[in-house]
């Protein structure tokens, strides 16, 4: 994940310094090409909406992976599994959630 940020930020600075020396002509036959420019802030757009997409898909990878809810009777048998109920009280709060 931080080398797909590295790349990320690699590909963010690359049009932001083209449009610093827009007037310096680093940016070769493509500022002139384009209408001044116009080809850079295309790329620039899309970096930032592809650097959006992979941080949204991020966050749903890890979200995803949480551990799943324990129920109440998983509870109730880690409890008898402990020793803190008996087996009668095991029985009966099983059955109560049952119901």
């Amino acid at each position: 994940m931080k080398k797909l940020l590295l790349v990320l930020a690699a590909l963010f600075m690359w049009p932001a310094i083209a449009f610093a020396n827009a007037n310096d002509d680093h940016m070769g036959d493509w500022g002139n090409m384009m209408g001044g420019g116009m080809f850079m802030w295309i790329v620039f757009l899309v970096v930032i909406v592809v650097a959006v997409l992979v941080i949204t898909q991020g966050t749903r990878w890890t979200s995803s992976g949480r551990a799943p809810q324990e129920t109440s009777l998983d509870l109730l048998k880690k409890r008898y599994a402990k020793g803190e109920i008996t087996r009668e009280e095991f029985e009966r709060m099983k059955e109560d959630l049952k119901t």
